[in-house]
């Protein structure tokens, strides 16, 4: 993959487009988090934070799937990893009450870094569903 300079003005673009998006969608998505009670076990911590990041998980799959799609290249779905790395090491500040367990870092880590995988994912099922219909 060469770099290209217009692909990665495609790929910064698109992920500062689709934070508009966020806050929006966040706020859809916070009427299915409310009212929800989670257990303690560790697929309640990973299955919270996916649901606490839903707003800013679709709005990365829409990052990804515009630079796929108006990428250039052999490859364009690479691209995604720009917008993918800047969901990813997004400053996040947390404020907690008392001291945290391991249960609410992991919830905190997977809110943070469940987006950038779901563009990444988004992306390549895009660029692998394109060729299957381009032949």
């Amino acid at each position: 993959m060469k770099f290209c300079l217009k692909n990665a003005l495609i790929a910064v673009g698109s992920y500062w487009l689709s934070t508009w998006a966020v806050v929006p969608l966040g706020m859809l998505f916070a009427k299915i988090a409310n009212h929800i009670i989670y257990g303690d076990s560790v697929l309640a911590a990973i299955f919270m934070g996916m649901i606490l990041s839903l707003g800013r998980s679709v709005a990365a799959a829409a990052a990804g799937i515009c630079v796929t799609l108006v990428a250039d290249g052999k490859n364009p779905e690479f691209w995604a990893i720009i917008p993918s790395v800047l969901y990813a090491t997004r400053l996040f500040r947390y404020h907690f009450q008392m001291s945290p367990t391991t249960w609410d870092y992991l919830e905190v880590y997977v809110e943070k870094f469940f987006p950038a995988v779901v563009c990444i994912a988004a992306a390549f099922l895009v660029a692998r569903v394109g060729r299957r219909h381009k032949g």
